[in-house]
């Protein structure tokens, strides 16, 4: 079984769109060799730290 779980987060500033999104996509845990399961919530607990670091300047319109 395939799953997936994730979040996307869009913002806009001065005449500037931007998204994010982050989360995590299976195969289905032990449909393929390899793939060993995980516990979702601290994998997206430590993507969201991720994310929260991440700062995004506005281009300069006059370049």
């Amino acid at each position: 079984m395939h799953q997936f779980s994730g979040v996307y987060l869009h913002g806009y500033s001065e005449e500037s769109c931007y998204e994010i999104g982050y989360g995590i996509a299976t195969a289905g845990y032990g449909a393929v060799d390899g793939i060993k399961k995980v516990n979702n919530q601290a994998v997206l607990q430590r993507l969201e730290k991720i994310v929260e670091s991440i700062s995004i300047n506005a281009p300069n319109a006059e370049q």
